[in-house]
């Protein structure tokens, strides 16, 4: 028997949400097999010393088929969990939003680690254009 909750927060649908503890060198990939349409959205860790705390890039990479949305998480090599405050939205599939919140922590003195804790959320009713 597959018995998987539904779960909603305010007015979204939690479609996948966990935790990953991945080496620092590699990178996360989510596929999505929508009915309509295919998403793909990697998640690479980048440490670059010219830079000074934490950011992030999002962007679209045309190199595979199907395209696909990569977000370089820069100097996320805190111990404390850092992440994005607000949901991102990502895509509209059938007139819905996709988006993510995610947190990241380092495990070890060199960190070597990564804990990336995840949450997909896709809003419970179509949005228009004006929205």
């Amino acid at each position: 028997m597959d018995i998987k909750p539904k779960i909603t927060v305010d007015k979204y649908e939690i479609i996948d949400s966990g935790t990953i503890v991945v080496d620092n060198n590699n990178c996360i990939e989510f596929e999505f097999n929508f009915e309509k349409i295919d998403l793909k959205f990697v998640f690479r860790f980048v440490q670059d010393s010219a830079i000074e705390g934490q950011s992030f890039k999002i962007e679209v990479k045309n190199e595979s088929k199907p395209p696909f949305l990569e977000f370089s998480l820069i100097n996320f090599d805190n111990s404390h969990d850092t992440g994005n405050v607000n949901l991102t939205p990502v895509a509209t599939v059938d007139g819905r939003i996709l988006s993510i919140k995610y947190r990241v922590s380092s495990i070890g003195t060199e960190k070597f680690d990564k804990i990336f804790n995840y949450s997909w959320y896709l809003s419970k009713k179509e949005v228009s254009d004006g929205q």
